[in-house]
C-alpha cells in the first residue's frame, strides 16, 4: 500500500485525492454514500480551485488542478484535509472551512516569486 506522504512526493493531484477517500471505511459504504463521496471530492476540488485563483494563475498552471491538492496539503495538512473532504457534504462545515481559509490567506504561487 502506498502511503499519504508517497502520494504527496509524486505530486499526483487526482491520485491524493482518490487517497484521501480510499479507506477502509470505503469498502463499506453503501452505493449511496460512494457517490456522495465522489461528489465531495468533486466538489472540494473546484473549491481549492477557486481559492488557489487558478483562473487567473500564471500560464501554465491558469485553469489546471495540477498541483492543487499537493499545495493545499503544505497549507492545511493531510489528515486536515481528509477531514474536510469526508465532511464537504455538510453546509456548516463548508463554512468553517472557508472562514479559515480566509482568516489564514493561502499563499499564490505567483506571488512567492
Amino acid at each position: 500500500m502506498i502511503s499519504n506522504i508517497e502520494y504527496l512526493i509524486n505530486g499526483d493531484d487526482i491520485a491524493i485525492v482518490r487517497k484521501l477517500n480510499k479507506t477502509k471505511m470505503e469498502e463499506t459504504m453503501t452505493p449511496l454514500q460512494r457517490v456522495r463521496n465522489n461528489q465531495n471530492r468533486s466538489d472540494f476540488m473546484a473549491y481549492i480551485y477557486d481559492l488557489y485563483d487558478r483562473s487567473n494563475a500564471p500560464i501554465p498552471k491558469r485553469n489546471t488542478y495540477t498541483g492543487l491538492a499537493e499545495l493545499y496539503a503544505k497549507h492545511v495538512g493531510m489528515k486536515e484535509i481528509e477531514r474536510q473532504v469526508e465532511l464537504w457534504h455538510d453546509e456548516k462545515t463548508q463554512e468553517q472551512i472557508k472562514a479559515f481559509n480566509r482568516s489564514h490567506p493561502v499563499t499564490l504561487e505567483s506571488d512567492e516569486t
